[in-house]
């Protein structure tokens, strides 16, 4: 299975069909992004204490368990591989969604990720306006869509950083969304593979555990 993922991940493929995903396939991603982010996570926080920057997720509140753990999957799932396979159901839902986070975001004055939101908004648009004119194949450029969708989704947790006051710091911030870039793959994998669904709960139960650790 793991090699399978690493397959995938080198050469992404456009498929319209999924498999059912096996209680031990999930574990094993599972296990696997867990890992990853052991391995990884005490060269990342010796590089925050050096550099200085703090995490917002430091603070744990309940509210925070509740939007992370259910809230959060769904919309970042939706936002950034739910249009993997873009059918108009998939569309229509997309854009509700990325709607709602906007306004979520402008709610709590919380302005600069909606530059982020708003410009994949616009790009959507216009992907949907080249493929109904026929001068777009998605599937043929479908690997790009992969990881383009996966490196947005690491920058979106560049926001879970603050304290950054200069260009060094700005520099640091990508290599500190790591884990957030390789879990972009995993789950990308997953909702090509064994569905959207399956990216959801794999999605929550990562943040679960992640939340929960930080309390």
């Amino acid at each position: 299975m793991l090699q399978n993922f690493i397959d995938y991940c080198k050469q992404p493929v456009y498929s319209a069909e999924q498999r059912r995903m096996a209680f031990v396939i999930f574990l094993k991603l599972y296990l696997f992004y867990m890992l990853f982010t052991l391995l990884i996570s005490v060269p990342l926080g010796v590089l925050i204490n050096v550099t200085g920057i703090t995490s917002k997720l430091d603070d744990v509140s309940t509210k925070m368990i509740f939007y992370g753990v259910l809230l959060a999957p769904f919309f970042e799932e939706t936002i950034f591989r739910l249009l993997l396979k873009p059918t108009r159901w998939n569309i229509w839902i997309f854009l509700i969604s990325v709607s709602i986070y906007i306004s979520l975001l402008i709610y709590r004055q919380n302005y600069l990720p909606i530059v982020v939101f708003g410009g994949i908004l616009v790009f959507v648009f216009i992907l949907i306006f080249l493929h109904k004119n026929g001068r777009f194949n998605f599937s043929h450029h479908f690997r790009y869509f992969f990881y383009l969708s996966v490196a947005l989704f690491a920058l979106l947790h560049m926001f879970n950083f603050s304290q950054i006051n200069n260009g060094w710091q700005l520099l640091v911030l990508p290599v500190l969304v790591i884990p957030q870039f390789f879990m972009g793959l995993v789950l990308g994998y997953t909702r090509m593979v064994y569905g959207f669904i399956y990216a959801v709960l794999l999605h929550m139960s990562i943040n679960t555990f992640i939340l929960l650790k930080l309390i």
